[in-house]
């Protein structure tokens, strides 16, 4: 991302971006507050930096919902993302109303969460829906989104990585291989300073980027940030 702005975040695994080395959040209070708080900075600074709310699906079905409504009626000028991982991982991948499953695992009644936000008053033009393991993709989207007016929703939809872990092991599948060539890798630190992800890492005696198999589930993010090309699937 290119444009600087105010992240308003929420209760979830997403939290975890406050720390190294993301650093990604500028303030979390409780669940369900990040798009009310939003709305607040919103209102005493509308021509300074864009303002983003991130809640995770479970959250924004749990509070952020009359949050988002008095966005719209309000007419506030911000950007909501709904990071929808299918699941409410953080506490023990307990369905929620977006799964259509009960917590008996019985199937119930699914709710859409981009038919939900149109029904909150958000216009359908003010709604992104994109794969979040797209990562080129998602960039230029969250872009877009960020520089339109008015109140405006950006789905990151994908299953979460630890359910679709748990899905393979259940089928004796393995996920695809990632590695790094130590040839082209340069030691410049992308992967592991701005990405983020738990299961690469930095040899410090080699100067190389590392991956760790036993914690990389192959979604192949990784492979579209290295500026080298030094990541690939086997």
């Amino acid at each position: 991302m290119k444009t600087k702005f105010v992240n308003s975040s929420d209760i979830g695994c997403y939290t975890l971006a406050v720390y190294k080395p993301l650093e990604g959040l500028d303030t979390e209070i409780c669940m369900g507050g990040s798009i009310g708080l939003a709305n607040g900075i919103a209102k005493i600074q509308p021509d300074q930096n864009p303002v983003l709310a991130i809640i995770g699906d479970s959250t924004f079905f749990h509070s952020g919902i009359p949050a988002l409504i008095n966005a719209v009626y309000n007419q506030n000028n911000m950007l909501v993302v709904i990071l929808d991982n299918h699941s409410t991982s953080m506490t023990g991948f307990q369905d929620n109303p977006g799964t259509g499953l009960k917590i008996t695992k019985e199937p119930g009644t699914r709710v859409i969460i981009e038919d939900l936000v149109k029904g909150c008053g958000v216009k359908s033009e003010n709604i992104w829906i994109e794969d979040s393991n797209d990562l080129n993709n998602l960039v230029v989207k969250l872009e877009e989104a960020v520089k339109a007016k008015g109140v405006r929703v950006f789905i990151s939809r994908h299953t979460c990585s630890l359910v679709e872990m748990n899905e393979m092991r259940a089928k004796n599948l393995k996920p695809p291989k990632i590695t790094i060539d130590p040839e082209k890798c340069i030691g410049c630190k992308i992967c592991t300073n701005k990405f983020g992800c738990p299961a690469l890492y930095f040899d410090d005696e080699n100067k190389k980027a590392s991956i760790d198999p036993s914690s990389c589930r192959g979604c192949e993010v990784c492979i579209d940030v290295c500026p080298q090309g030094a990541i690939f699937k086997e």
